[in-house]
């Protein structure tokens, strides 16, 4: 029985070619889009999932102040993790990482910049699953100038010869001993470490004068006995913080326990490891396969029933031969289920040949290999399974409904409740292409948007060439490398700073007006920068002016504020004003205000811009900005990069330009809208194939009419305008219900940015139109089709 089951599917499947390839290649790219973007969604959940206590590991981060001006960093202090571990009893252990922002490493003469340098404390093979391939001991970090690192580091460092017991200098002055080799980290996680350094290292070439009062560098993680002990976590951490420090300045910070896979999707806290995810684009990506899902199969079930009454007979014939119902049921649903399943093998060939793509497009380092495990597999099978069954039982059991002695009256079938269904099925369709084609269209005008406004400096023609700081000589390099690079008149300005628009800036001092008490501290973003800064980027100082080596007190006691930092220290006159911030081991200083400047943005457009000043300070040039013509840009790198050779030998020159760097904070929205761009082709595809078969029926159908139409004289135009009219009718009706989801979809987006473009009609205009014009040259195909045929041929159909 399931043979001939089979047999008659294939020789139906076989017998009506156009619909069988329209619906199978509908399926398949439906499922070819569900199955990419599920991998992305997965790719993006399983952040931390390779940490076998995953569930009880724990980040403590800080909030200092509680008003507009707090600010929520993802590091705490450095002393809280061994107090927490020896004062909790349900914290089985407490880890700290702190990140090495530049970190040179030498062995003989060869250099190398590694940005994933940590010093950690000893315990974090208990903590974390990084596996230990080799060590020297049990405890391989328990001694200072120790270090493990990953087998990628090892070969790079040391080729193939046994690191065990072997040496690096770390930024020219220290001698660093390998103790322990552990398995690169192949699982998507924020915390990547290539080499992992003692934390009593730190703490004697680096150490923290107060650790109770410095925040920001110090990730801190604990390993609970339980993970539901979270919940009293916070309450005890409050109550320890208070009492190493005081009761007053314990109020001015808040504690956030944020679970370790939740990081990367769900921390609102800055200075992080890693670019955070969004958790609102997974949510629309899995919308989004959805939707493609469901026009896939809607569009199967539509072509299905349109089909029927070339099947009425055929059903009809089989009950008057004794078939039951089920019978007929089971006959439909096995046809349902073949082509389902030859969609299965043409969307996994597809998926296949499309997968590379989206892994060079999401970058190789974001993507694991999902689609080479069971999981995925059993996913494709219960895709294939929802599709041949759920999305055939409809037509099945609407065909085997079917009255064997009204079958030969095929236009009372025609004309029956499946006309109704069906339309409701296309308006679906478009509807949802029209929303997709509508987000891209949005995401399109703010992604123009965010690149072409004005940011309040310049970031054309300015190189970023990474720098390490290495004390006095580090400053004399600085000075000489300075001097040097300007002899060349294609370079117009030299500055070295700790950041620069476009890249992390973790500072944040307390900084208030000298008459008003400490407790009023307003928490600001600091940059320190060379007296040129404001010339390399094109900063506008609007009053005041610019840092001078004229004056001598400028490198030690002046500031530079913004706009947003005059407004928010109540200054209607702040030049020659006195404020006090944080200067070394002092409780703070006073600097003068000797210049604003026009507020400009060093973050994305998804921020506002924060108070923010300006200060002197070379021991923190992480980074040189040169400022160039844009003339002869090739030897002018070629001079940039021979200078250096000459100042700072056997050191890596790593550049690249600011233009790209701040681009590359919009790189999600970029891939956003490429990825809506892809889907709603796909979408758009479907409900067009769908759409074709719909129109062919419908021409079919009507053959008799069109051909007497056409000999009472009715014009090829007045037929094509006949056939179109209706669907191009549910077109229209489906553009109008999308609107109000799409206005609101768009709107919840673009909140997500503090400066954006102002919604209108036109993307939905645009889109309206894009969705009409392709129902347009669909339908218009067959119904021209349909209209130029001998009137002769129609009139002897059937």
């Amino acid at each position: 029985m399931i043979l001939n089951y089979i047999k008659m599917a294939f020789r139906n499947i076989i017998k009506q070619k156009l619909y069988s390839l329209i619906n199978i290649f509908g399926l398949a790219i439906g499922m070819t889009g569900t199955m990419l973007i599920l991998v992305y969604v997965f790719n993006e959940i399983s952040y931390e999932n390779f940490h076998e206590n995953k569930d009880r590991i724990f980040r403590i981060g800080v909030q200092f102040g509680s008003n507009d001006s707090a600010i929520k960093l993802a590091g705490a202090m450095p002393a809280i993790a061994p107090a927490l571990e020896e004062e909790i009893s349900f914290v089985e252990k407490a880890v700290r990482f702190n990140l090495a922002r530049k970190a040179v490493i030498k062995i003989e003469n060869d250099e190398y910049q590694e940005s994933n340098f940590f010093f950690t404390d000893s315990n974090v093979f208990s903590v974390f699953t990084f596996h230990v391939i080799e060590k020297l001991k049990n405890n391989p970090l328990d001694e200072p100038y120790t270090a493990a690192i990953s087998e990628s580091t090892a070969k790079k460092l040391f080729n193939d010869e046994n690191p065990i017991g072997k040496t690096f200098i770390y930024n020219d002055n220290y001698t660093i001993k390998v103790t322990a080799v552990f398995a690169d980290i192949e699982g998507n996680t924020h915390l990547k470490p290539n080499i992992l350094v003692s934390y009593k290292t730190k703490e004697i070439i680096d150490p923290v004068e107060q650790p109770w009062n410095s925040w920001g560098e110090a990730f801190t993680y604990v390993l609970l006995n339980n993970k539901s002990e979270a919940g009293k976590l916070k309450e005890n951490i409050n109550s320890i913080f208070a009492k190493h420090t005081n009761e007053h300045f314990a109020k001015m910070f808040t504690f956030h326990i944020e679970p370790l896979p939740d990081i990367y999707l769900k921390s609102e806290m800055n200075g992080d490891l890693i670019e955070h995810g969004n958790l609102s684009y997974v949510y629309l990506f899995s919308s989004i396969a959805i939707l493609v899902f469901i026009i896939a199969c809607l569009n199967f079930i539509n072509l299905s029933t349109a089909r029927s009454f070339h099947r009425s007979k055929e059903v009809g014939v089989r009950k008057v031969l004794g078939a039951n119902r089920t019978q007929l049921i089971r006959q439909f649903l096995s046809e349902s289920v073949i082509i389902s399943l030859i969609s299965l093998i043409a969307s996994l060939i597809l998926f296949e040949l499309l997968y590379p793509v989206l892994n060079n497009f999401l970058g190789s380092a974001l993507i694991i290999d999902h689609h080479r495990t069971i999981e995925f597999y059993l996913l494709a099978f219960s895709i294939f399974l929802i599709v041949g069954l759920i999305a055939g039982m409809y037509p099945a059991f609407y065909l085997s409904y079917f009255n064997p002695i009204k079958t030969v009256d095929l236009n009372r079938i025609v004309k029956g409740n499946g006309l109704g269904f069906r339309r409701i099925l296309v308006i679906v369709q478009f509807a949802i292409s029209t929303i997709l084609i509508f987000g891209t269209t949005v995401i399109y005008q703010q992604l123009n948007y965010m690149k072409n406004t004005d940011l309040g400096f310049d970031k054309n023609n300015v190189l970023l060439i990474s720098f390490a700081p290495k004390g006095e000589e580090g400053k004399s390099k600085y000075e000489v490398l300075k001097e040097k690079l300007k002899r060349d008149p294609n370079i117009l300005a030299v500055s070295g700073a700790y950041t620069v628009p476009g890249l992390n800036n973790n500072e944040q001092q307390g900084v208030n007006r000298t008459d008003d008490p400490f407790e009023n501290d307003i928490m600001m973003r600091a940059i320190g920068v060379d007296i040129e800064y404001a010339n390399a980027l094109g900063i506008e100082i609007i009053e005041g002016r610019n840092f001078s080596n004229e004056y001598s007190t400028d490198l030690t006691n002046a500031v530079i504020i913004n706009e947003a930092a005059a407004k928010t220290l109540n200054f209607d006159e702040p030049i020659g004003k006195m404020i006090k911030r944080p200067a070394g081991s002092d409780e703070f200083n006073h600097a003068k205000v000797i210049g604003v400047m026009k507020d400009f943005h060093i973050q994305s457009l998804h921020n506002s811009i924060e108070p923010l000043f300006l200060y002197i300070n070379q021991d923190r040039f992480y980074t040189i900005a040169v400022k160039i013509s844009g003339n002869n840009t090739k030897e002018t790198l070629t001079h940039i990069r021979s200078v250096w050779n000459e100042v700072i030998p056997n050191s890596d020159f790593s550049y690249n330009f600011l233009n790209d760097t701040y681009n590359n904070l919009y790189l999600s929205e970029e891939r956003i809208s490429q990825v809506f761009s892809i889907f709603s082709f796909f979408a758009i595809y479907i409900a067009s194939l769908g759409l074709f078969g719909l129109s062919s029926f419908s021409a079919e159908r009507r053959t008799k009419e069109i051909g007497i139409r056409k000999v009472l004289g009715s014009s090829i135009n007045g037929i094509i305008a006949l056939l179109s009219l209706d669907y191009v009718k549910l077109v229209v009706i489906s553009t109008v219900l999308s609107l109000p989801v799409s206005f609101y979809l768009m709107s919840e987006w673009l909140d997500g940015f503090a400066y954006k473009i102002d919604l209108n009609f036109i993307p939905f205009l645009l889109s309206a139109i894009g969705s009409l014009l392709i129902a347009l040259i669909t339908v218009s195909f067959q119904a021209v089709k349909a209209a130029r045929q001998n009137p002769v041929n129609s009139l002897r159909y059937e």
